[in-house]
């Protein structure tokens, strides 16, 4: 596109529209060299460049964004996770006690089964909720960890 283009154009002409004008016909012949310039090419490949830069730099950004937002949402996990934990471990003593008292009843003949079976589930479920708690706080940690691109032991 950006190449020279010569060219020679020739023919004769034939008007008979005005017939004070003399001679009605003529040969013509034009020659001529056409060529395309932009001028304003470097700049706009500069231009071109720099929204290439700032559209890099904008990922950048967006990706260390990204980052703070997962570390801090992780944090909060395992603070969270934390609290869970305790909270789980005052449900296991008070089911541990209540089965401990209910199982006490029940040899005295003053519960049913059923009671000291209600119980039983009460503690076998705040067992299973201080692990789940427990392994919770773990995962959380190297959560943290992987999030924050620290090497995961």
């Amino acid at each position: 596109n950006y190449l020279p283009k010569g060219f020679i154009f020739g023919g004769y002409n034939y008007s008979d529209s005005n017939d004070a004008v003399d001679p009605k016909g003529g040969f013509v012949l034009q020659a001529g060299v056409k060529f395309k310039m932009d001028w304003d090419k470097p700049f706009k490949n500069i231009n071109a460049k720099k929204e290439e830069i700032y559209a890099f730099e904008s990922r950048i950004r967006d990706t260390k964004l990204k980052l703070k937002v997962s570390v801090q949402k992780s944090i909060e996990d395992f603070y969270t996770s934390q609290k869970t934990y305790e909270v789980a471990q005052e449900q296991l003593k008070e089911a541990e006690e209540y089965y401990r008292v209910t199982n006490l009843k029940y040899k005295n003949g003053l519960v049913s089964n059923t009671d000291l079976l209600d119980a039983e589930s009460m503690f076998t479920a705040a067992k299973v909720s201080l692990k789940k708690a427990y392994y919770n706080i773990i995962r959380s940690f190297y959560r943290i960890e992987l999030e924050a691109g620290t090497e995961v032991r």
